[in-house]
């Protein structure tokens, strides 16, 4: 079961390079990196408020996930939100390490960004905010362009891989990520997109926003102005999550978008004596092209031979971020395994290999990217997370998210078109009513006095 990557990755470590180990020299290395990060590091402002303090402070498991450093990661990327929800992502992003950015047309919005004021850019454009106005979104962005391309230059000093982030059903992000997809090409770099569509319970124009603007991406990401497309469901995770509060609901959702595709980079970095899915690996799973969806799940009874299987098939969709994807579609895909060390050791490499049998079943004929990792956990459970790759859209989500909008888009047009709500009298009375006055004014004595002074002028 061991995996021959593993193996040479443990025998380099005792050769030395250049009189010394590669242990000294990932020490100087970091030590240096260390250094050159807590000297560039501004001065913290005078006498920040105590609310500020707690904004900032990140809460511990967000420093760590199971225990592993988040400063290992095999692509860095580069990201960009958009709008709202794709400042949220970002932000989540720039937790994690990575370098990042967010522009707003809404300056209230941006203001509770957790990031640096020169990660940030307000657009100052319309009345402070584009009110679901696409167009007018994808106008703010390109008018601003070389000040975007600025921000850009600044804060993806060293990077792999530019990916923008954006909640398809707004005004500011929807439209714009195409255009922003365009001008991220100057870099030479690969460039992906990560975006949510709308809840169940939103309005007619979100869902509208939302379809307009997937359609520009996955027409650029068939052209390749888009390597990868990320689509993640927000009604999707909406009932993964029926009992979480409204207040924690977006970060829950925004953790589940961005971390696990956090732990596929993080982990691939990672040596293992089981088996590796190395930053290559990944690489080549995210530049397949199309659209790429990923999740995870937990397994409690992995020695039972088949339960490992199960999860991977059965259960698959459950984990996933978005539903209604074909995933016999897929070209490559990935499967990291963690769990203790104590579980990885007693688990029978029967119940891997048949899970991994019945996983190529799913998705047919594909290239399918194996790792699995020890991690200090106290969990009693195996995760599994999954990654596929190479997929069409989710025809059958859209098609529902299609039938909805031009359901709702009709019954608006029908309200807008109902003058009759403002009418008191029937028009014929009216009418009526009308001819009767002007008579009776014309015959009355001050009718008279009227149309004589008419006369006379």
């Amino acid at each position: 079961m061991t995996d021959e990557r593993g193996k040479e990755r443990g025998n380099k470590s005792n050769n030395p390079m250049q009189g010394k180990s590669p242990e000294e020299i990932f020490e100087q290395e970091y030590l240096s990196k260390q250094k050159a990060a807590i000297d560039s590091v501004p001065p913290p402002p005078p006498k920040p408020t105590t609310e500020v303090k707690q904004r900032n402070q990140l809460p511990k498991e967000e420093k760590k996930m199971e225990n592993i450093e988040i400063s290992d990661r095999g692509i860095k990327y580069g990201v960009i939100g958009v709008g709202h929800a794709g400042n949220r992502l970002a932000e989540q992003f720039y937790k994690l390490g990575y370098a990042a950015c967010a522009v707003n047309t809404a300056k209230q919005d941006l203001a509770f960004i957790d990031m640096p004021a020169n990660n940030k850019l307000f657009l100052d454009f319309a009345l402070g905010g584009v009110g679901k106005d696409a167009t007018l979104g994808q106008q703010a962005i390109e008018h601003y362009e070389a000040d975007i391309m600025k921000l850009m230059k600044d804060i993806f000093k060293d990077v792999d891989a530019i990916v923008i982030t954006v909640g398809l059903g707004g005004g500011t992000g929807s439209l714009s990520a195409s255009s922003l997809a365009r001008m991220c090409k100057v870099f030479s770099l690969p460039v992906g997109i990560i975006c949510t569509l709308p809840m169940s319970s939103e309005g007619t124009t979100t869902k509208s926003n939302a379809i307009k603007a997937l359609d520009k991406l996955a027409r650029l990401t068939k052209q390749d102005f888009i390597n990868f497309l990320i689509i993640a469901d927000n009604a999707k995770i909406e009932q993964m999550y029926p009992n979480a509060a409204a207040s924690s609901f977006w970060t829950k959702a925004n953790e589940d978008i961005v971390n696990t595709l956090h732990i596929f980079n993080m982990l691939s970095t990672k040596d293992t004596k089981y088996m590796a899915l190395d930053p290559m690996d990944f690489a080549r799973i995210l530049s397949t092209g199309n659209c790429t969806i990923y999740g995870k799940m937990e397994v409690a009874n992995y020695m039972q031979e088949a339960e490992l299987a199960t999860a991977l098939t059965q259960n698959i969709e459950n984990g996933l971020l978005v539903a209604g994807f074909n995933l016999h579609e897929t070209i490559r895909a990935g499967v990291i395994i963690t769990g203790s060390e104590a579980m990885l050791d007693k688990l029978p490499a029967v119940n891997i290999n048949y899970a991994f049998s019945v996983l190529n079943e799913l998705i047919g004929s594909a290239e399918v990217f194996r790792g699995i990792y020890a991690i200090p956990t106290d969990k009693p459970t195996l995760t599994v997370y999954s990654i596929f790759s190479g997929l069409g859209l989710p025809k059958e989500r859209l098609e529902t998210m299609i039938a909805e909008s031009k359901e709702a888009m009709d019954e608006m047009k029908n309200k807008e078109a109902d003058k009759s709500k403002m009418d008191i009298l029937p028009d014929s009375q009216a009418s009526k009513s009308d001819i009767y006055a002007d008579i009776k004014q014309r015959n009355s004595a001050f009718g008279s006095i009227i149309n004589r002074k008419k006369n006379r002028g």
